[in-house]
């Protein structure tokens, strides 16, 4: 049995994985640099590594530990930085310090590479040859995964799939009636929708309250909330059809908390979005069947790390 973890920069889920199923899963919030902004940086890393060890007593069972970190992780398993984690700074954390402060071999692999294996490795899809996940939540994330070889599509240093972090240089949405310079995830992610309505829209209503509750007025019929949700996946097809054409995924999964009750609505917005740009002739129901909402119980992040470990032998 496998110890596998989640980390994530708002909360982290611990579980027990026996190679068919997840079991002892508890969720607590992740000791992270917003919660700690006095801290120095190798003192969150010495807390972030004391509160996994604390919470991985009940699993004296497990021989080794698997983990998806909130950061990209490079080839020989070291984190260099996680900005939502430990901040702005960067120190490198090696796989062999892990391991000796929690005392079990130790295998690590970013987070959303670990949420790409589960569906890699699902029956279901293995009719295809590439798929990509794509996640809207507190940044914009993607992974993309070969399911023919079985690998995963990623530099040495972890850092593909980051389109939160691409440029954005004064590009004009019509919906918004005004140009747009930054980096997507200011604009595309839950914080970059919250943003998006206090720079865009006049209803007071709408400045102060988080993407999930702007999608549920959008769900609503709330014609405001409808034009920034419009505006972002506006903003978000302009990156994404690129890598439609030049990855070419036959299949994108769409997941992220702020989607959790209204992914099908935003999955719509970003279709017709799509489709005013005019994708070398993509169709409607091209794009229905490339978009797929994700798996919606949170797992995908620990059972992805289970099998990464698996496939490494441990």
């Amino acid at each position: 049995m496998i110890s596998v973890i989640d980390c994530g920069g708002s909360s982290t889920r611990f579980g027990i994985w026996d190679g068919q199923k997840l079991s002892q899963v508890i969720t607590l919030a992740t000791p992270s640099y917003h919660r700690h902004k006095d801290l120095p940086i190798e003192e969150l890393q010495k807390l972030w590594l004391t509160f996994l060890k604390k919470n991985l007593i009940e699993h004296k069972n497990c021989s080794s530990i698997s983990i998806g970190f909130a950061g990209p992780v490079k080839n020989d398993s070291s984190i260099s930085f996680s900005p939502n984690i430990w901040g702005p700074k960067k120190n490198r954390l090696s796989i062999e310090t892990i391991e000796k402060f929690l005392e079990k071999p130790c295998c690590i692999i970013n987070d959303l590479s670990a949420a790409i294996i589960r569906y890699g490795y699902d029956d279901r899809y293995q009719s295809y040859k590439r798929i990509m996940l794509l996640t809207i939540s507190t940044g914009v994330g993607s992974k993309i995964f070969d399911i023919t070889h079985k690998e995963l599509l990623i530099d040495q240093h972890g850092r593909s799939g980051e389109l939160g972090k691409i440029h954005i240089d004064n590009i004009f949405i019509p919906s918004a009636s005004r140009s747009f310079s930054g980096t997507l995830e200011k604009y595309a992610s839950g914080l970059g929708i919250t943003h998006l309505a206090k720079i865009c829209s006049k209803d007071i209503e709408l400045h102060n309250i988080q993407a999930s509750k702007i999608l549920r007025l959008c769900q609503k019929g709330h014609s405001e909330a409808s034009r920034i949700i419009n505006i972002a996946t506006e903003i978000l097809a302009q990156i994404l059809q690129t890598t439609i054409l030049s990855a070419a995924p036959e299949k994108i999964f769409i997941m992220g908390g702020i989607l959790q009750d209204n992914g099908n609505l935003f999955k719509q917005q970003l279709i017709s979005s799509l489709l005013k740009l005019k994708i070398y002739e993509y169709s409607k129901s091209e794009l229905e069947e490339l978009f797929e909402l994700g798996y919606g119980d949170d797992y995908s992040g620990m059972i992805g790390a289970g099998l990464y470990a698996k496939n490494k032998g441990y």
